[in-house]
């Protein structure tokens, strides 16, 4: 598979990843928030029986007013973020699908479907917006990049021991990149990967990697 499109597959598996993490802690923040509300049913259990059966006909409690206002201001960073990428991704999934795109579906698994069919160039644009997105969700989450380092192998393609695994999606579609983005320098390159692409950041699906070390090369 031509690198760029191994990109662009990385790239919606990290993100995938990311934006789970942030809508569960979004989720937890959210109930950490309305839990620090507890004390407005105690301030309502204080009211004689009568009047909550009736709370129209009460008047106007500054406390009790100031503490509802509290609990539907309580800002979610988190869950701003995920919402905001959300939107993001719909949008890309619109740009680079058109009229196949469906609202209602998941944009991720529908890019995933049609990257194997994408112009290269298209995956290129489209891992870059990805990148800065997932950049965004893990910052706001407070969580690492996607990438575990494989110490004691040299990348292919610079001799640095620097290449990485990344950890998401399928363990068959895992990929190992160079964390240094070393380009490829495309047929003369001694990379190895399948699809030599001039200027296009080294990639490998594991399985082929794994493979081109246990023949030596």
């Amino acid at each position: 598979m031509h690198p760029a499109r191994l990109h662009a597959l990385a790239a919606l598996a990290s993100l995938e990843a990311a934006q789970a993490t942030l809508t569960q802690y979004a989720r937890h923040a959210r109930q950490a928030a309305l839990s620090g509300a507890d004390d407005l049913g105690t301030v309502q259990a204080w009211r004689p029986a009568t009047e909550r059966q009736a709370p129209r006909a009460l008047p106007a409690n500054p406390l009790l007013d100031a503490i509802v206002l509290q609990v539907d201001r309580v800002a979610n960073p988190l869950l701003e973020r995920a919402r905001r990428t959300a939107d993001t991704l719909a949008w890309i999934a619109g740009a680079v699908l058109g009229d196949d795109y469906r609202t209602r579906a998941d944009p991720l698994a529908q890019l995933r479907a049609v990257v194997p069919a994408l112009q290269t160039s298209t995956c290129e644009t489209m891992t870059r917006w990805l990148v800065e997105q997932d950049r965004l969700v893990r910052q706001a989450a407070g969580i690492g990049d996607d990438l575990q380092l494989w110490p004691g192998v040299a990348c292919p393609g610079c001799d640095n021991v620097v290449l990485a695994l990344q950890m998401s999606g399928p363990a068959e579609d895992r990929v190992v990149v160079c964390t240094e983005s070393c380009p490829c320098a495309g047929e003369a390159c001694g990379c190895g990967m399948p699809d030599r692409a001039v200027g296009v950041a080294h990639i490998w699906q594991l399985t082929d990697l794994r493979a081109r070390l246990a023949r030596g090369e």
